[in-house]
């Protein structure tokens, strides 16, 4: 699979909750990307390979598509689709919803624009820490 990146979404605590592999899927025209979904069940060890692993599988076998903005970032478009669209567990669309409020908070202006119609889910000290370390 070419041209796959990655992303983690994280709890408040800064704990991963779910592994995202995405991609920018040019035969559709431009602004258009497919993702795949895989979430840590807690009762299990967080391993960092095999979420990416069922992350990619779901990339290639069940594609979730979503559009992205020209100002807006790839990042940002997929955890907003996380957070908004159906069928995702509810630890993936909180651990989205905080993505997007660091996202918010990080803006170099200042602007809420990314939590416009998404809840917003609390930020936490850990929580800006580690988007200032990622």
């Amino acid at each position: 699979m070419n041209n796959v990146r990655f992303m983690y979404l994280r709890n408040s605590a800064g704990v991963p909750e779910a592994c995202v592999a995405y991609r920018v899927d040019e035969s559709f025209g431009s602004g258009h990307v497919s993702f795949g979904l895989s979430v840590h069940n807690p009762a299990d060890k967080w391993d960092r390979k095999v979420a990416r692993y069922m992350a990619a599988g779901a990339l290639l076998l069940e594609p979730t598509f979503t559009f992205v903005a020209d100002n807006d970032r790839t990042t940002n478009a997929v955890a907003t689709a996380v957070a908004t669209l159906g069928g995702f567990p509810t630890r993936a669309k909180k651990a989205a919803k905080i993505w997007l409020r660091v996202a918010a908070y990080n803006a170099p202006d200042g602007s809420n624009s990314l939590l416009t119609d998404i809840e917003e889910a609390p930020l936490t000290e850990r929580t800006h820490a580690h988007s200032q370390a990622v």
